[in-house]
């Protein structure tokens, strides 16, 4: 019966990550990993401070989650948070690499709070639209979402993460239109803006 029920559990755990594209690194944390695109991911691998994130921000009581991305260089993306919590305690940043490696590239982006696409969600919804230059010599980046509670016995909220390609007209079809199989996608209020550059290394 032990035996069982050990099995029953990783198959669990390993349905779960392949549902929600959850992925170990090396010795550190597991991150999420979001495809373009897809629909939000509501899973949040939160951590405390105390490991080497906290050279990045410097704040010893703040929650850290970690998330992956691939974009196409020289197309805009947008990048969507829903929570309800206080914006201002929220916090979330570009990388170039895994945190735990060495990263070259660090942005902060300016989360602006839109109506969100979707009526079934009560979540406020944030999001910064971002892109990678042309010739940029990597194609995955890694977000580090930073949460600092109001007291020191505050876990972080429910949070939910989207990336969707806000030029994907070009992306697909070469400016053909989305079917009506695509209507689920969400609007972006933020599209036809110029998107925020992560200044990568370009070849």
């Amino acid at each position: 019966m032990p035996k069982a029920r050990n099995c029953s559990v990783l198959i669990i755990i390993v349905i779960l990550s392949l549902s929600t594209g959850v992925c170990s690194y090396a010795n550190g944390p597991p991150i999420v990993y979001l495809y373009p695109d897809s629909t939000p991911v509501h899973v949040n691998l939160f951590f405390p401070a105390g490991s080497p994130l906290e050279r990045f921000t410097g704040q010893k009581d703040a929650w850290y989650a970690i998330y992956q991305t691939s974009l196409y260089p020289g197309y805009a993306y947008t990048i969507l948070i829903r929570h309800n919590g206080d914006p201002d305690r929220m916090k979330l940043y570009a990388m170039d690499n895994h945190p735990f490696d060495k990263v070259s590239v660090k942005t902060q982006l300016a989360m602006k709070r839109v109506d969100s696409a979707y009526p079934s969600y009560k979540e406020t919804s944030y999001e910064a639209v971002v892109s990678l230059p042309e010739r940029a010599r990597f194609a995955d980046l890694f977000l580090l979402l930073e949460w600092l509670p109001a007291t020191g016995n505050d876990r972080p909220l429910p949070v939910s993460m989207q990336v969707v390609s806000t030029g994907y007209g070009q992306l697909m079809g070469r400016g053909r239109q989305w079917g009506q199989l695509d209507s689920w996608r969400p609007e972006s209020s933020m599209q036809g803006r110029r998107p925020v550059v992560i200044p990568f290394p370009e070849r």
